[in-house]
């Protein structure tokens, strides 16, 4: 089916979601320890958003905030952190039930200009091996 037009699916641009080191610029770990805001992992909590997908903007080394100029597939951009990072939040995704193998029917969604697909390479898909990875056009309809 298509989970993300049936479950709750947030945006994020991580460049303005959360900033962990205080360098006034949203990173990666930032946006991992404000994953319970999304979803905690517990179906009982009514205090998260309830989150089960996750469509994230570019996070591959660009030379634009925005980051659909990729200039390195294999780097995240490093305004965001590393590639340790963005491992560590797939992880802590998939433990809350956002993405991963456990949830059959939610994901963590990576726009068209990141290499997620069979063949490509890339942290992306190497992070999310495995697991839901999709690879869609900037705009879902339902």
């Amino acid at each position: 089916g298509r989970w993300w037009c049936e479950r709750p699916v947030q945006e994020v641009l991580v460049r303005s979601f959360a900033d962990s080191n205080v360098a006034g610029i949203g990173d990666l770990r930032g946006l991992t320890a404000k994953l319970d805001y999304l979803n905690d992992g517990n179906p009982a909590t009514t205090t998260d958003l309830g989150v089960t997908g996750i469509w994230l903007m570019p996070v591959a080394q660009s030379a634009s905030y925005h980051g659909y100029d990729v200039t390195d597939y294999q780097s995240v951009e490093s305004d965001y952190g590393t590639t340790d990072d963005f491992h560590a939040l797939v992880a802590a995704a998939h433990a809350r039930g956002i993405g991963g193998q456990k949830a059959q029917q939610r994901g963590i969604v990576v726009p068209a200009g990141i290499p997620c697909q069979e063949g490509a390479g890339g942290v992306v898909r190497r992070a999310l091996a495995g697991n839901r990875c999709r690879t869609v056009a900037a705009h879902v309809s339902s």
